[in-house]
């Protein structure tokens, strides 16, 4: 490939990848089919993003056997190459971006040679290359970044968990923060998964699910144990702090129930109505409108009134009108039951009291034991296997039954 006599270590290993290709051995052409194909779908509406496969260029370690590499093990190095002619329009600019597969013996000067070589192409330069192994650049401390290192984790965290002794609401400022890191827990691990309905590349995704970082992910369900652990806390205080302003009676428990529904129905009406009349109408594509976990057909064969009495996780499982809602049915179900635990405290019988907590908690755990033995074969993680049909139906309800 080179003019002169003498072959680069790089040029060597791409010599001896292109031998094996041509053989059809397997580890070879998992490597060049990680390259961005030409004329990809949507070339004509201006897809010039041949990116590849960019996981499968570095995923393996090949040792190929009776094949002599420079460097060994053989690991292949993800780059990509974007020419200098790009067509404007407007304020967009596009231009080519191709993604090739190299052996990482290969450094900057060596693959703008193959390039130049394989696209009869004399313009091709470092400046149209980026590679997986080019080093990070270290940027040198600027004003933001030192206002940014003034603010501590520390102190931050201890304001968010410390409760200062004030009989007022401000008091309870703590569980703002709680919220916010919860929330981005929430987001954070739904939009991972939302978006694996959609990806092409599945399998990936599966081994993922054996790293320990993708275990913050992979158990983001847990996220949600914040806001009941919350919700059941300001149940409490509220509860108690209502009911020594007056003394307890039938009048008081009505006013309980009937507070805690009109506070949360309204809305959660207008967003049933919406998703279940106006969705289809939002969008228009390949998979619009099927939108995992707002799916509105078991509100219309089923009705939506398992919506508004809160049933919807023990009636009509398998098609939940908006499955999204879940996570409502089991907060007012909690909602329901917390005064059978509090009065007792409220009324002077703790004894009574802890008893049915601990009958509580013994029925979590039963039903949890339960599930798992009905269904013998459901993951505890809704990652670990493909087909974990009865997770998605009602593990992520299993926690809070």
């Amino acid at each position: 490939m080179s003019n002169s006599n003498a072959t680069t270590q790089c040029e060597q290993d791409f010599l001896i990848l292109v031998e094996a290709a041509l053989s059809r051995d397997l580890w070879a052409l998992k490597l060049f089919d990680s390259w961005g194909k030409p004329l990809p779908s949507g070339v004509l509406k201006g897809n010039m993003l041949w990116t590849g496969n960019y996981d499968e260029c570095l995923d393996s370690l090949y040792q190929p056997a009776n094949k002599t590499f420079l460097s060994q093990p053989f690991v292949g190095q993800y780059c990509t190459l974007s020419p200098s002619e790009t067509i404007s329009q407007g304020m967009i600019s596009s231009g080519l971006t191709l993604g090739i597969c190299v052996p990482s013996s290969c450094d900057r000067q060596s693959i703008v040679r193959l390039a130049r070589n394989l696209f009869k192409k004399d313009n091709i330069t470092e400046n149209n290359l980026l590679c997986s192994n080019d080093g990070a650049t270290l940027l040198s401390a600027t004003p933001q970044s030192i206002f940014i290192a003034q603010f501590s984790a520390i102190r931050t965290l201890r304001r968010i968990f410390t409760m200062e002794k004030k009989n007022d609401d401000n008091s309870l400022a703590f569980i703002h923060g709680l919220r916010v890191l919860s929330l981005f827990w929430v987001i954070f691990g739904h939009s991972i998964l939302f978006n694996l309905f959609y990806t092409n590349n599945i399998i990936d995704v599966l081994s993922w699910s054996h790293n320990i970082a993708f275990q913050l992910i992979s158990n983001g369900v847990l996220s949600v144990d914040t806001f009941f652990v919350i919700s059941g806390f300001l149940t409490a205080i509220i509860f108690v702090r209502e009911i020594t302003k007056e003394k307890l009676s039938f009048r008081f428990l009505i006013r309980y129930y009937i507070h805690r529904y009109i506070r949360l129905t309204p809305t959660f009406l207008l967003v049933l109505l919406v998703s279940i009349n106006l969705t289809a109408y939002f969008g228009r594509g390949p998979i619009y409108p099927s939108i995992q976990g707002f799916e509105s057909e078991g509100c219309r064969q089923h009705g939506w009134w398992t919506a508004i009495l809160y049933v919807g996780n023990l009636v009509h499982v398998d098609d939940m009108c908006l499955g999204v809602s879940w996570y409502l049915y089991n907060d007012m179900q909690f909602h329901w039951i917390a005064p059978l635990a509090l009065i007792p405290f409220v009324i002077g019988r703790k004894s009574i009291g802890y008893f049915v907590t601990t009958i509580y908690v013994l029925i979590g755990i039963g039903s949890i034991v339960g599930i798992l033995l009905y269904y013998p074969n459901m993951s505890l993680s809704l990652f670990a296997d493909a087909t974990n049909v009865p997770y998605l139906t009602y593990g992520k309800s299993k926690h809070y039954p």
